[in-house]
């Protein structure tokens, strides 16, 4: 019995440190710290990824709150423009009737003139010329009547201010200049070099014509018409023997010495309701004299370390157009630059990270440069 329970005591003796072993205080620790640090690892990725979540959320906000700002800044400048606008339209339309009830004043006028003489020269010729008298009397008689026909023509106080009417709009709103609202370019944007050219006078625009339709104002300098320079009447004519009707016609007029490009569908109507057998600029022209204009666009100072110097804008260059390229070719829009408001009502529809194509001259050398907007929040000129 005894060797017997020495044996089994033996046995018992492997086995227990073996059990001890694989159960101590110390491994059950270590387990459950692993399991611990796995579960920490688990939940840092899913902060990672929460954050990662919340900067994109963020960043999306960012652009989202620009891209805001961006449409608002634009939608006041152009209600400030559709303004300025709008009081221009009514302008011109009330110097247009005015202009049409004189020029309807002066046909009856000069009707009731006609037949009063046509009287007194028939009275004169049937008695042999003793009622001479009386034919001038006729004639006076004549156009005293149509003068009294006249209808009462609707003043047009603004023709004489219609030139300063953004002036009044920006003032009424307390700002001396429109808003910047697209991408920062770091240009300074200067009228370009003095040139004198001759043209002709515009003194009155008839309603309804091609003049009327392109914005002609009284007061314009005409001096192109379609791909011809004119100062003369006949070359008015001859430039409109080559363009064909309802076709887009461009005139180039000078406005307070400065260069703008009209278009509108080219036109026989005459102002008065007719049409000519050839087609007419519907507007009365007056010998002019040579008269000088800023002609075009260039670069005045360029901002160091700015996207346009970056792209190797240089100061003097000569801003022939800009190209606003989008999305896709679809997207793509273009601009030929002769004036500054021309070059600012197109860079205000730039927004941040635009790229812009700025075509420009330098040297008598025209020259293709892309301009990357940059973040407008930091700049406050062009």
């Amino acid at each position: 019995m005894y060797p017997r329970l020495v044996a089994l005591i033996g046995t018992a003796a492997v086995v227990v440190p073996a059990c001890m072993k694989e159960g101590t205080p110390d491994s059950n620790s270590n387990a459950r710290l692993d399991a611990i640090e796995q579960r920490v690892v688990a939940e840092q990725a899913k902060l990672a990824a929460i954050q990662k979540q919340v900067a994109e959320a963020e960043a999306r906000a960012e652009v989202a709150r620009k891209e805001a700002e961006f449409q608002s800044c634009r939608a006041g400048v152009k209600e400030i423009r559709a303004e300025v606008e709008r009081r221009r339209a009514t302008c011109a339309k009330d110097v247009a009737d005015r202009n049409l009830c004189l020029a309807r004043n002066s046909e009856r006028t000069a009707t009731g003139g006609i037949i009063g003489c046509g009287l007194g020269l028939f009275a004169a010729a049937f008695t042999g010329g003793a009622a001479t008298p009386w034919a001038l009397g006729g004639c006076g008689a004549g156009f005293g009547a149509g003068s009294l026909s006249a209808d009462v023509c609707p003043g047009a106080m603004c023709a004489a201010t219609i030139h300063s009417v953004e002036s009044v709009v920006l003032g009424e709103r307390n700002v001396l200049a429109y808003r910047r609202c697209g991408g920062f370019v770091g240009v300074e944007l200067v009228a370009g070099q003095r040139v004198v050219a001759r043209g002709l006078a515009v003194a009155m625009v008839g309603p309804g014509t091609y003049g009327d339709s392109a914005g002609v104002a009284a007061g314009d300098i005409l001096i192109v018409v379609g791909d011809a320079v004119v100062g003369t009447l006949d070359e008015v004519e001859q430039a409109l023997v080559r363009v064909q009707e309802r076709q887009p016609l461009t005139v180039a007029i000078i406005r307070k010495g400065e260069l703008f490009l009209l278009t509108a569908p080219a036109s026989r109507r005459t102002g008065a309701g007719g049409l000519a057998h050839t087609l007419k600029l519907g507007v009365e022209l007056q010998p002019g004299e040579n008269i000088e204009f800023r002609d075009g666009v260039s670069i005045g100072t360029v901002t160091p370390a700015s996207p346009a110097a970056a792209a190797g804008v240089r100061e003097g260059d000569r801003l022939a157009a800009l190209v606003l390229h989008g999305s896709d070719e679809r997207s793509k829009r273009e601009q030929k630059i002769s004036r500054l408001a021309d070059a600012e009502m197109f860079l205000e529809d730039a927004p941040t990270g635009a790229d812009v194509t700025f075509s420009v001259i330098r040297a008598e050398i025209p020259i293709d440069l892309a301009v990357s907007l940059g973040d407008r929040a930091q700049e406050a000129g062009l």
